[in-house]
């Protein structure tokens, strides 16, 4: 955690990213990994390598109907922030919703597995199976 300039304790986005996967690590609504983009270094020579592209959202995966998932953690950024990385992210967003994808924007682990239950559930039209409910330990 991090402090504001009033003293508060802020999350990091490291921290929301961690509660997410904690969060839908056990689901059995979807699997998810961790998806850094740009580029990096190459351990050997010179060069670099593309990671996915600039936008890309923290996190990737698939809900169990088949449909990409894509998480974007925040911490601090505003949902109409105007900096270059939210911009880019905006236009990752509406590629992957074009496509048929789930985009989500979170702040924690809670809002993410609400998030994916809540598609999960829309998409099949049915409510939650008990399976699902003794996962989130109801």
């Amino acid at each position: 955690m991090s402090r504001s300039s009033r003293g508060a304790r802020t999350p990091r986005e490291r921290d929301v990213g961690q509660d997410v996967l904690a969060a839908l690590g056990t689901s059995p609504l979807c699997r998810i990994w961790r998806q850094n983009s740009g580029k990096a270094r190459a351990l050997k020579g010179d060069g670099f390598v593309q990671l996915a592209p600039r936008g890309a959202a923290d996190y990737s995966g698939l809900l169990c109907d088949g449909r990409r998932l894509e998480i974007e953690t925040k911490a601090t950024h505003t949902d109409t922030c105007a900096c270059e990385s939210c911009a880019g992210q905006r236009h990752w967003a509406a590629m992957i919703r074009r496509f048929g994808g789930v985009y989500l924007r979170v702040r924690s682990g809670a809002e993410a597995l609400a998030a994916v239950e809540a598609e999960v559930a829309q998409a099949a039209e049915v409510p939650l199976d008990t399976e699902v409910a003794h996962a989130r330990g109801e």
